[in-house]
């Protein structure tokens, strides 16, 4: 992985492109454009119509989406590594494979995990290392004195997490396809996508997390070991089931075990595991609160 990225927005105009309206204030020593000219620390509520609070929202998501896709570091770990993975695990070196597992060849069954490790690739561009390098730039201080509600805030990098995690699932199913000769019926390549794809949630809060945790200098270490161990631990390069018993009980307790059983329920046609759907339902909860507690102290610490 890199250091933080050369293609930060600078602080003194982060504001521009989601500001309407007239009014200034003084920001150490920058004029900034905002909504209402009151001395609070955010703009007064948004009047208008659903469609005008819903702009700056909108705008702030489409430039989300297309700093992500343009970034080098999210075609690596988003694609670039689950793919060179997939095919040295089952191209180049084919001894490791394990034969049938679970109701599935051992192909298709790799093919699941690579699909989720890029997922979780995709999430952590979205937060990581990246958001580490937005507040240290003052670029989250900015957006915060713009008529972007937090929630907006938050909703809209949850939704660039989902949306650029979908390209990895195809990539990676594709893959599978033409290079093994993966065949799953029709209505099971989409369940296995749709549920994988949606069941990344928790991830993509864990990427927020992540980035509102750690600072700049400690974002890069501290989100390649999360990334590397969640995907060995959790059972995405070798089947949990192979790992010794204090692994396995480990495996089993992480989100990424059940993100991907998921997909291996759904390829070998078997019904799916209520404790998944709980476990992921329970992380989802959890990060997404420690989210929320974050943002509010980075805010208050900003203030303070």
């Amino acid at each position: 992985m890199t250091s933080a990225d050369a293609n930060q927005p600078h602080a003194g105009t982060a504001a521009t492109g989601l500001e309407e309206g007239s009014g200034q204030r003084q920001i150490q020593g920058v004029a900034i454009v905002t909504t209402s000219p009151t001395v609070t620390s955010r703009p007064a509520k948004v009047t208008g119509s659903a469609a005008s609070s819903l702009r700056p929202a909108l705008a702030f998501l489409r430039l989300e989406i297309l700093r992500v896709v343009r970034n080098r570091r999210y075609l690596l770990l988003t694609i670039g590594f689950p793919l060179f993975f997939y095919l040295m695990y089952t191209r180049i070196l084919p001894a490791s494979g394990l034969g049938w597992i679970d109701g599935m060849p051992w192909s298709a069954y790799f093919m699941i995990g690579m699909g989720v490790f890029g997922s979780v690739g995709a999430s952590f561009s979205v937060g990581g290392q990246r958001l580490s390098a937005e507040r240290a730039s003052g670029w989250t201080r900015q957006l915060r004195i713009t008529p972007l509600s937090p929630a907006a805030y938050v909703l809209a990098k949850v939704a660039t997490a989902l949306i650029v995690t979908l390209p990895a699932l195809l990539v990676i199913a594709l893959a599978g396809v033409a290079a093994d000769g993966v065949t799953l019926a029709p209505g099971s390549w989409l369940t296995v996508v749709v549920l994988l794809w949606v069941g990344s949630l928790p991830i993509a809060a864990l990427g927020l997390a992540l980035g509102l945790l750690l600072d700049a200098d400690t974002a890069q270490p501290g989100v390649t070991a999360t990334y590397i161990g969640l995907a060995f631990l959790g059972g995405l390069f070798q089947p949990a089931q192979s790992m010794p018993s204090a692994l396995q009980q480990l495996a089993h307790a992480l989100p990424l075990f059940h993100l991907a059983d998921l997909g291996w329920r759904a390829a070998a046609g078997r019904s799916l595991d209520p404790d998944d759907l709980l476990i992921l339902l329970g992380y989802a909860i959890v990060l997404f609160a420690t989210v929320a507690w974050l943002y509010r102290r980075d805010t208050s610490q900003e203030h303070g």
